[in-house]
């Protein structure tokens, strides 16, 4: 049943967070969980039907039909034991040959799905989910998966500027360090991100405004995240060293060619608008 497949589940994954010895995987026991709705869920001439369990199977392939990527062209699971084979419109394969993110997102619709079962509100916490994940899986998984649970509540943690983007009804809170130093019963706040001995750091929360959080990734990264770029720190570096040579020079038709030709040299025209903003600012 169901509720048995998840205990099993979580027992296996835990002694695998754990350390501990174990001849089965969480990969493993779900495909023997599995496998058993799909033989016993309809019947044969030996069983009587269990209809609780062909509900389950089929109610997870109707999940993963919401949750793998659209380009992949999800249809349906095939048992060819010991064996299951994925039939997607990308052709045909061993759920043991998923990538990294596919598995990814097969365990944890696997997990989510299985506590469902029979619950009408619960809430799901989930550390880092971008983890092997492609950024177009990322863009799309929190939709994905509030479509494929419209009952449940979810709390992300993350450091993907496209997860903290993606879902426009939601609340997003921003950890921050803040430093104080020590001075009687009253500390006295310091700046952001400076530690010294005779201070005391703490981890304050900030609520994310919308106008912030609809921004593009390089804006949430440089407001949320503390990344100021999305692009390589040796081509920052590369295009600050050109904004200081040209901050000084006055804007001409002549001064903006060469500054174009510098970025081309380097590889970097198409950062020629940046540059010009901000030699503006």
């Amino acid at each position: 049943m169901p509720d048995i497949a998840i205990r099993q589940w979580l027992a296996i994954f835990k002694n695998k967070m754990n350390g501990t010895y174990s001849n089965e995987s969480p990969n493993m026991k779900m495909k023997q969980s599995l496998i058993s709705m799909a033989m016993f869920g309809p019947g044969n001439i030996n069983s009587p039907p269990i209809p609780a369990l062909s509900d389950a199977y089929n109610g997870f392939i109707d999940i993963l039909k919401k949750i793998l990527p659209e380009s992949l062209g999800f249809k349906q699971l095939s048992i060819r034991t010991p064996d299951i084979v994925m039939i997607t419109d990308t052709g045909e394969w061993l759920i043991d040959e998923a990538s990294g993110g596919v598995s990814s997102l097969l365990d944890l619709a696997w997990q989510i799905y299985l506590y469902s079962i029979g619950k009408n509100k619960f809430t799901i916490i989930i550390d880092e989910p971008e983890n092997h994940l492609h950024p177009s899986m990322q863009r799309k998984l929190m939709n994905s998966l509030l479509d494929a649970f419209p009952n449940a509540q979810f709390i992300v943690s993350t450091h993907s500027p496209f997860i903290v983007s993606s879902v426009k009804e939601s609340y997003v809170y921003v950890l921050q360090y803040k430093n104080e130093r020590i001075h009687g019963k009253n500390p006295i706040p310091l700046e952001h991100g400076i530690y010294k001995q005779d201070e005391e750091r703490f981890v304050f929360s900030q609520r994310l405004d919308l106008f912030t959080k609809s921004g593009t990734e390089s804006e949430v990264l440089r407001n949320v995240l503390g990344v100021p770029v999305t692009i390589p720190d040796w081509v920052a570096d590369e295009i600050e060293t050109i904004i200081d040579r040209y901050r000084e020079e006055p804007f001409s038709t002549e001064s903006l060619d060469k500054m174009r030709g510098e970025l081309r040299q380097l590889g970097l025209d198409e950062h020629f608008p940046e540059v010009i903003s901000k030699i503006a600012n």
